[in-house]
């Protein structure tokens, strides 16, 4: 028997017309509608009674994040217990302090059998505990590299370089970027398709490991492998799972990894990074035109000095295709007039156009299109120079 206050509930053996109710009446109740008395509530069965069993539903809102075409949410519960979220109305039963990643999909990916099952809602896949860390940097001459100790096993993602690691148990890792010429590929037919890694794990306990790439076309995710050279050897891993953003490898032995792709010309995800550098008597904006996987702390490395602008990067660009950057400035000189986009991973980065601006310019607008077709823009953005706000807001395209 259970007392709130609402009334008395009082639980019989599940022969008996009167199972539970909510007010102090004894007409029966259908056992069917006990889950309308609380909608927080669960029956469960045991032995041969049944027991009401009041859980504490609690409510969130995940952050919703961007990568192509693709949408997906990310939430971190602080303790144990379930949970609703209030855009999908997912419920998650968490043990203890977890996050969880998850979005839509398309049902191609999952066809049901047609003659006798349908869809019955979204197909939402990609509900996994994924935790977030940030590695210590290291120095040694000009190499970077970085370190970091996983207390349990799990799956990991850098915030730094978007790196996936999946330890079975505690481990350290220890990686950095590598020149792909460490990495010979037949260029008759392979492409890097994203930074060359050096990854080490002494303890073993590595089990996957998963590198972003930038490709959006499914017909190039598909021919998207790992390049591992170990003792002098190129050997190519075909992924256990390629995902909009990631390539999903089994790891077996450490040494240098990194995507690769067939010769194909197809669209792929690239990003905008502004800095800003003050001169003697005008203001120099470097623009950087880079595929999406590049990570942003090798840039600003090579950016020292100048202040970093934050503003929405993304766009999707082709291969070998010539662009052009456009300023509403009228006394701004670009150079160069267009630009070859190729891939480049570094290390050298350098600016795709630079821009040279009057001391006392505030903001500008900056469009970036197709060299051949004046109309065909892929990014545009109001971007605020002023060193006291240092942000930029989104330009209708």
């Amino acid at each position: 028997m259970l007392l709130t206050g609402g009334g008395i509930y009082t639980a019989l053996d599940k022969d008996e017309s009167l199972v539970l109710r909510a007010d102090h009446s004894q007409d029966p109740v259908n056992p069917h509608k006990i889950d309308q008395i609380f909608s927080n509530s669960r029956l469960e069965e045991r032995g041969n009674r049944l027991t009401l069993k009041v859980t504490e539903l609690r409510t969130f809102r995940p952050t919703i994040h961007h990568e192509g075409h693709h949408k997906y949410y990310r939430f971190s519960f602080e303790k144990e217990g379930e949970y609703q979220c209030e855009i999908t109305a997912l419920i998650f039963d968490v043990a203890s302090p977890a996050e969880v990643v998850y979005g839509t999909e398309q049902w191609e990916k999952c066809p049901p059998d047609q003659s006798s099952l349908l869809p019955a809602g979204p197909l939402a896949p990609l509900v996994t505990e994924l935790r977030t860390f940030r590695p210590t940097i290291h120095h040694e001459g000009y190499h970077k590299y970085y370190r970091f100790s996983f207390k349990k096993g799990g799956e990991y993602q850098c915030e730094i370089t978007a790196l996936i690691f999946d330890v079975t148990s505690p481990a350290e890792v220890v990686y950095g970027t590598e020149q792909w010429e460490k990495c010979p590929l037949d260029q008759s037919s392979l492409l890097p398709a994203g930074p060359l890694y050096d990854i080490n794990s002494p303890s073993g306990a590595l089990k996957h490991l998963s590198l972003p790439h930038s490709e959006c076309s499914p017909e190039v995710q598909n021919h998207l492998m790992v390049a591992h050279y170990k003792n002098d050897n190129v050997q190519m891993i075909k992924p256990s799972e390629v995902t909009e953003t990631h390539i999903k490898i089994k790891v077996t032995e450490m040494s240098l990894f990194g995507p690769v792709r067939r010769w194909l010309k197809y669209k792929s995800k690239a990003q905008v990074l502004l800095f800003l550098r003050q001169l003697a008597k005008i203001k120099k904006l470097n623009v950087f035109l880079l595929f999406s996987n590049i990570v942003l702390d090798d840039v600003q490395e090579k950016q020292k000095g100048s202040i970093f602008i934050e503003t929405s990067s993304h766009c999707v660009v082709l291969e070998e295709e010539k662009y052009s950057i456009s300023c509403d400035q009228e006394n701004a000189h670009v150079q160069p007039d267009t630009y070859d986009f190729v891939r480049d991973y570094g290390p050298n980065f350098h600016p795709t156009f630079e821009i040279f601006l009057n001391n006392d310019v505030k903001g500008l607008t900056l469009e970036v299109f197709k060299s051949t077709k004046r109309d065909a823009s892929v990014w545009s953005r109001r971007v605020w120079l002023d060193e006291t706000t240092r942000c930029a807001s989104d330009c209708a395209i």
